[in-house]
């Protein structure tokens, strides 16, 4: 197959999936809390009944990374579909605290099966085939994957006016037909389910089959740079999540629909830029850039005047934009290392999940959880530390890390 022809083929592959993926699940994400207390639900019910699907994803992880390898990645992101669409049924058709927390412990469950499938299926394929997508498309997956969640998202608001169950079905139907949507995807590519090498002696007859080989790999330098990495992004990212609603809407009385649609719009934006301008710079000077835009205006935000500081808020998010397409790449480049790649993203995930819970019971406690402004500049001392662990990542795993997209 031609390298240009077949670096597309994997691109739109990568994209679609990754797009419809985001899209299916973001019906109900903006309404989701306001469907649980008119379930009867209180505020703290909604807090703890969420701690379901995190027990799901940690119990689940490590074994959907190992089946993942084992038994072919598609089959396993089709379940993860099919997971999720059964727990969207649970979600529309539950009424008492008990039945929510098997729906949101489904869904976990479903979720833990997404995690790096399909970036560990494109990886594989392009190094069969030995190509790379080009970074500049993880910039476009960002911006698209950003749209049409918000778009998702305000369907899904608007439609639960008129039926609350509307937002969970149209996500029911949508997870429910993406697996129908990767064979034909399949079938129009000309491409096939995948698996570790390690475990298919048919790709690489040198490779003995070694059962503890997903283990021994983490062993390398480069699994504990990338996991360093995404403990600071995420660590970092869920102060955001957490509290920038609070300060913003609870707390100063922004709109939410403005707020919202600024942060939205800062995110494709920062995916925008990084595939048109920063994928075409060397790696050094985009990480700079990144993390530079996405901190240097946190520590600028102050309590005192808070239009100015939703104006500094809204151009974090354009370097939120550039950092996840930044995290795709990253994810894409280390997982040419590894044969388990499945199994190696599913480690990184628990490790940092477990991190952040930990982070965010105690960190808070330490800060004043009512100082927000404190929240926001430790997230930006937090994105600070990304610069040198990126570039030491960056170094190890490609020591002329300074070339630049072709």
């Amino acid at each position: 197959m031609n390298h240009m022809k077949c670096e597309h083929k994997i691109s739109i592959f990568f994209v679609s999936l990754f797009v419809l993926f985001e899209l299916f699940r973001s019906f109900f994400q903006a309404i989701y809390s306001v469907y649980y207390l008119d379930r009867g639900l209180t505020i703290g019910d909604v807090s703890s009944v969420k701690s379901f699907q995190i027990v799901a994803l940690l119990i689940f992880a490590l074994p959907a990374g190992y089946l993942s390898d084992r038994f072919g990645r598609l089959k396993v992101l089709s379940l993860s579909a099919l997971t999720m669409a059964i727990s969207f049924l649970l979600l529309a058709n539950s009424y008492n605290y008990s039945s929510f927390a098997v729906a949101e412990f489904v869904y976990g469950m479903g979720f833990a099966f997404s995690s790096g499938t399909l970036l560990s299926y494109t990886n594989q394929y392009q190094q069969e085939h030995n190509v790379r997508i080009k970074p500049s498309i993880m910039g476009y997956t960002i911006s698209l994957s950003s749209l049409f969640t918000f778009i998702s998202g305000s369907v899904g608001a608007y439609l639960y006016k008129h039926s609350i169950e509307i937002p969970f079905i149209l996500s029911f139907a949508g997870m429910f037909s993406y697996p129908i949507i990767i064979y034909i995807l399949l079938k129009l590519l000309g491409f096939k389910d995948n698996r570790a090498n390690v475990l298919d002696k048919s790709v690489n007859k040198d490779v003995k089959k070694n059962k503890f080989e997903s283990i021994s790999e983490i062993k390398k330098p480069e699994f504990f740079l990338y996991l360093l990495c995404s403990i600071l992004f995420v660590g970092g990212s869920q102060f955001i999540y957490q509290y920038w609603s609070v300060f913003f809407i609870v707390q100063n009385g922004f709109n939410s629909n403005l707020a919202y649609a600024c942060t939205t719009v800062s995110s494709i934006l920062g995916g925008v830029i990084f595939a048109r301008f920063l994928s075409k710079k060397s790696i050094f000077v985009s990480i700079l850039i990144i993390c530079l835009v996405l901190s240097l205006p946190l520590f600028l935000m102050n309590e005192k005047y808070s239009a100015v500081s939703l104006l500094f808020f809204t151009i974090s998010q354009v370097g939120r934009g550039m950092i996840f397409s930044l995290f795709i790449r990253l994810g894409n480049d280390i997982a040419f290392l590894f044969v388990n790649k499945s199994f190696m993203f599913q480690i990184v995930s628990v490790l940092t999940q477990l991190f952040t819970i930990s982070s965010l019971l105690i960190i808070p406690k330490l800060l004043n959880q009512t100082n927000m402004i404190a929240m926001f500049h430790y997230t930006a001392i937090v994105y600070v530390l990304l610069i040198p662990s990126l570039l030491l990542t960056y170094r190890k795993i490609n020591p002329g890390y300074h070339l630049k997209e072709n």
